[in-house]
């Protein structure tokens, strides 16, 4: 637990590589409804696919449109998902 996050998510990885939000604190339960394609994310992409250890990501909002598809970056866009400017992703 971080002791002064506003926010929190837990995403579980389907069986066709997409994640799927499963818990969520500070969010609108509309982000339930966005699934992201594994290679998208912050882990895998500043891993380059090796997904053991945590990292930080300081510019959400930068980040997602520089690798998300067009229509996922604006659905999350519309459900203030950018309202955070820093994440912590980590594999459990």
């Amino acid at each position: 637990m971080v002791e002064e996050a506003t926010h929190g998510s837990l995403m579980i990885l389907t069986a066709d590589n997409k994640l799927e939000f499963k818990s969520l604190i500070g969010y609108k339960d509309i982000l339930r409804d966005v699934h992201l394609n594994l290679k998208d994310t912050f882990l895998y992409v500043e891993t380059d696919g090796h997904i053991s250890d945590p990292i930080i990501i300081r510019d959400i909002q930068s980040f997602d449109q520089a690798h998300l598809d067009d229509d996922t970056f604006e659905s999350m866009e519309e459900i203030l998902a950018f309202e955070l400017k820093t994440t912590l992703s980590s594999p459990i």
